[in-house]
């Protein structure tokens, strides 16, 4: 069925290109299959078409009965207004089919394809012309079908298969050319074998690129600006340098996860207005990220006008080891994705194909016997073979009989090509194999540089190929890094590349790598996503392996800074396998460096045990080497990773960091390592007055050697060690001043870490308003960066604020959020904050005995392992216990626990919760009915909260007292409730506008 023609009978029209039929020029509606059927009808005006046949080409891979045929004719009935026992239309033949009785007219017209989105396609009448399109008529109507279903807001993501020249390209614009008339906008992103595989989001970032250089760029722009920031960080080509200056704060510790978050939210933006066609070429050489993003947003559930055609090849992700295979595979199994596996032409189609290609012509009846056959309907060996059959004379395929085709047939497409190619001269040959050495796409300028020719003369040499339509293609052209423009060519097919490619002798294929490599290196143009990553493979084909190790650097970098951690491992690991090729003093400074790269690409990665396996190989590698100083490192950052794996063995490498720079003679080296085991001792034992000493003493040598890192890792240790001290104003500042560090310096963990503590400051100073725009802030960074561990500790602050508040009701809904966040592995720090905090939210609605539950695994944990918690939970633990058994009445173990407190808190010394100690002592002697040990106990932290601003102790301090204190002294009583009530007003006032708490 030719698309290009429009076929005219009584009031309507009927346009098979555009799934159009038209009703004095208004749109009938009729349902895919039917359509087709009608099409077939009309299509053979006159001729009697059987129900077999309908059956093999409307539905030619599935069984289905004589009724839903029956169905489809019936409607196509209604539609026309025909009657059945009077037809002007569709005549039924008993038993045998259906002949279509009116009068057809036939109108040929041109087909237009749209690209990206908004203008028509090329109109060169040559280009028209080439397009030899046949078949694919089910697979054409599910695509169709599936775009009306997203017109109505209902997204779809369908999974075109097929092996190499199967057809899936050429089908995706057969489908866009389609409904060209409808104006979706496409978004066409293809992913690249060889070169940049390993980049994350290039596919995309490249496509985005091409539509902000559009003509509708700027209101792309204003898009990806608004819901993706990230996004447009990583395409600062397209950016001015306001642009760029507005963007980073915004992209500040981004993770990939909030880039798939963000992309996601940009694309169904673009969809809302009118339907999204998102197009992805050969997506089995996609990175991961982009594998991560197609499984998203085929996942999410809201209502999008956005159909996403995926197209890869079967073969390549068979193996098992593709990350396609898992993902397509749950996808389909989930009902979110669907697969249209393209497949060989018929006979009957491969016929058509000559009979587009060659109007006019009576073919030899051997011809499409001979090429269906030696093809298998392939199309493009068909193609291929056709093309071959032109190159030797347009009419020597009509004279030459069955044997001579035949003969003069390849036995596979490879020998087709290798005849192709040795029908060129020399110098041709020479370029398109070069050509093949740099990728499918290529600017004429690289190859001139690379070979050593004129650009002029390599410029006129690809142009005649791609003017003569031999194994070129001109996408469009480029500016050169010299600022001249320069033509961009395309070889037609990946496996023009391949054949090109094995032609050459490994010396001179390596040279030519070495040569690229070394263009790309000095070209000073602008920056382009991936350029690491193909500089690294040029030089690792050209086995020039320091400098392909240093790009590989370089990729790992710019994949760190994507937040694709695991494309950096790749990068990594790549580099690590020729760095072992060396000799081993040759290697090891580079070692240690690569090593120590991938250690912190696997713990952003959340990997301890691999951060740990890389550092303890560091380690070794340092010592073989004798670099005291990179082992000393090494132990330091080892004891980082074991704080989240063995805390013990934490403490022993602290220990063992400071012992061997003992030996170093570098007193700042010492004192930093010295710092570094104080603050594990503070963080994981509790408070010791040398620990704290150590502590300041590393944080000032931090300022003078001034690295960020170091510096804000010991900037968060000083806050902490400020919150056990209850100066809370210090370490507020402490926090803010890490914060400002880690932001230019790119570390999100460490902003997290600054951050965590500087909410834990805000809410025991009272500055309850500060800290609920801190928690707002930190939770919408942690979402919007996919971060859980952030998500968690946020949600269980702020849970920890509103039951402190009051705000009981709230504070079960956080709780309850944050639980739903606990089953996913969570990190030392939530699995001990949350029971905490929720045994405190229990306590404010008065169920002790609810909230004792929840604490004691915690409390039998901690009897087994003393390590098991951070130390300043210990307070808030032996808080809540104390508080929850003296509700139940049990006074001897409120006892032991509120003695347990006083003596922690005493030691720091943490002046609240000493207060709050003492008090807990006052409340239980109330208890016993000992007023005077009450009284006691109660002016002592009356004591404490009036030396100190401790906010959030003296509230309760002055409650009690003023309780006890009515027993006989009234006005003393009024002062400390009257107390009290100024306390409560001034942090709940604190909140101002943002008193919801919600």
């Amino acid at each position: 069925m030719n698309q290009g023609t429009i076929w005219t009978f009584g009031p309507f029209r009927l346009e098979p290109g555009n799934a159009t039929l038209l009703r004095n020029h208004e749109p009938v509606a009729l349902r895919p299959r039917s359509f087709s059927v009608l099409c077939r009808l009309a299509g053979r005006s006159g001729e009697l078409v059987t129900k077999e046949q309908l059956l093999e080409e409307i539905w030619p891979t599935r069984y289905v009965t004589e009724g839903v045929l029956k169905v489809c004719i019936n409607e196509i009935r209604r539609v026309l207004g025909d009657d059945p026992k009077a037809p002007r239309y569709v005549e039924t033949v008993a038993r045998r089919g259906y002949r279509f009785i009116a009068a057809v007219s036939a109108t040929e017209t041109s087909h237009r394809i749209h690209f990206d989105g908004s203008k028509s396609g090329p109109t060169d009448t040559k280009e028209r012309q080439d397009r030899y399109w046949v078949g694919r008529g089910p697979l054409l109507e599910r695509l169709c079908f599936a775009l009306q279903q997203v017109e109505q807001g209902e997204r779809r993501t369908m999974f075109v298969s097929g092996d190499p020249g199967s057809g899936k390209t050429t089908l995706v614009r057969m489908f866009l050319d389609r409904v060209a008339d409808r104006q979706p906008t496409i978004l066409h992103c293809r992913c690249v074998e060889r070169f940049g595989t390993d980049e994350a989001f290039l596919p995309v970032i490249e496509a985005l690129v091409k539509r902000c250089r559009g003509a509708d760029g700027e209101a792309l722009k204003a898009l990806l600006f608004r819901h993706a920031p990230t996004w447009l960080a990583q395409m600062p080509w397209v950016l001015n340098s306001a642009e760029q200056e507005a963007l980073r704060r915004d992209v500040l510790g981004a993770t990939r996860q909030r880039m798939l978050l963000e992309i996601c939210e940009a694309i169904e933006r673009l969809s809302e207005q009118k339907p999204l066609v998102l197009v992805l070429d050969d997506i089995q050489w996609s990175d991961c990220a982009t594998l991560d993003f197609l499984g998203l947003l085929a996942r999410r559930r809201d209502r999008a006008k956005l159909l996403v055609v995926a197209t890869y090849r079967p073969g390549d992700v068979a193996d098992g080891e593709s990350p396609l295979k898992p993902l397509k595979h749950e996808l389909q199994s989930h009902g979110f994705g669907v697969e249209m596996a393209v497949g060989a032409l018929s006979a009957r189609e491969v016929n058509d194909y000559l009979t587009l290609r060659f109007p006019g012509c009576r073919l030899p009846e051997i011809l499409t016997d001979v090429i269906y056959r030696r093809s298998g309907g392939h199309p493009f060996f068909m193609v291929s073979l056709v093309g071959y059959f032109l190159e030797r004379g347009r009419y020597w395929m009509f004279a030459a009989g069955k044997s001579q085709l035949e003969h003069a047939v390849p036995d596979n497409v490879r020998l087709t090509i290798e005849r192709q190619i040795d029908r060129l001269t020399q110098g041709e040959q020479r370029v398109l194999e070069a050509a093949s050495v740099v990728g499918s796409e290529f600017p004429a300028a690289l190859l001139a540089e690379v070979l050593g020719l004129e650009r002029l003369e390599i410029e006129m040499c690809c142009e005649n190929l791609a003017r003569r339509g031999q194994l070129l293609g001109l996408p469009g052209m480029e500016d050169w890094h010299d600022g001249t423009p320069t033509g961009r060519f395309a070889l037609p097919h990946a496996l023009y590349q391949e054949v090109l490619y094995q032609r050459l002798a490994p010396a001179w294929r390596a040279r030519l790598h070495q040569r690229i490599g070394a263009c790309l290196e000095t070209a000073q143009g602008e920056p382009r996503a991936g350029l690491a990553a193909v500089l690294a493979l040029h030089f690792e084909q050209a086995r020039d392996h320091p400098r392909a190790v240093h790009h590989l650097r370089q990729a790992a970098d710019d994949s760190a800074r994507r937040f694709a951690n695991l494309e950096a491992i790749s990068y990594l690991n790549r580099a690590i396998a020729m760095l072992k090729r060396r000799p081993t003093a040759a290697r090891t400074g580079a070692e240690i460096d690569f090593l120590r790269r991938r250690a912190e690409a696997r713990r952003s990665l959340g990997d301890m045990p691999g951060a740990a396996e890389d550092l303890a190989a560091l380690l070794a590698c340092s010592r073989e080497a004798g670099n005291l100083g990179a082992e000393i490192s090494a132990l330091a950052d080892l004891s980082r990773v074991y704080v989240w794996l063995d805390r013990h063995h934490c403490l022993q490498l602290a220990d063992e960091a400071v012992d061997r720079s003992l030996n170093l003679g570098d007193e700042a080296v010492q004192t930093l390592v010295r710092g570094l085991r104080g603050s594990w001792n503070l963080y994981l034992t509790g408070w010791r007055d040398v620990h704290a000493a150590a502590c300041t003493q590393a944080l000032a040598v931090a300022r003078r050697v001034g690295d960020p890192r170091l510096l804000c890792s010991h900037l968060a240790f000083q806050a902490m060690l400020e919150i056990f001290r209850s100066e809370y104003g210090a370490a507020n500042a402490v926090a803010l001043e890490g914060m400002r560090w880690a932001e230019p310096a790119g570390d999100g963990y460490l902003f997290m870490v600054c951050q965590y503590y500087r909410l834990w400051a805000l809410l025991h100073g009272g500055v309850w308003g500060e800290m609920q725009q801190a928690l707002e802030s930190a939770l919408a960074t942690a979402e919007k960066n996919g971060n859980r561990c952030g998500i968690r500790i946020s949600l269980l602050m702020k849970t920890w604020l509103q039951a402190e508040a009051g705000r009981t009701p709230q504070a079960q809904a956080s709780c309850d959020k944050a639980g739903g966040l606990m089953a996913e592995n969570p990190d030392p720090v939530s699995r001990c904050l949350y029971p905490i905090v929720t045994a405190r939210v229990h306590l404010e609605t008065g169920d002790a005995s609810n909230a004792l539950q929840y604490l004691e695994p915690l409390s039998t944990a901690i009897d087994a392992d003393g390590l098991l918690m951070d130390w300043n939970f210990f307070l808030p633990f032996h808080r809540i216990v104390a508080e929850a058994s003296l509700a139940l009445g049990d006074l001897a173990h409120a006892t032991v626990h509120a003695e347990a407190l006083c003596r922690k808190a005493y030691l720091a010394p943490e002046r609240t919760y000493l207060a709050l100690g003492h008090r807990l002592r006052a409340e239980i002697a109330l208890a016993e009915g000992d007023w005077g040990t009450a009284e006691a106990e109660s002016a002592k932290a009356v004591a404490i909260v009036e030396s100190v601003e401790c906010p959030l102790a003296a509230w309760r301090v002055h409650e009690t007292a003023a309780r006890i204190q009515r027993r006989h002294n009234a006005d003393l009583a009024e002062r400390h409730a009257s107390r009290a009530r100024e306390m409560a007003r001034r942090m709940a006032a604190s909140l101002g506008e943002v008193d919801d708490l919600s």
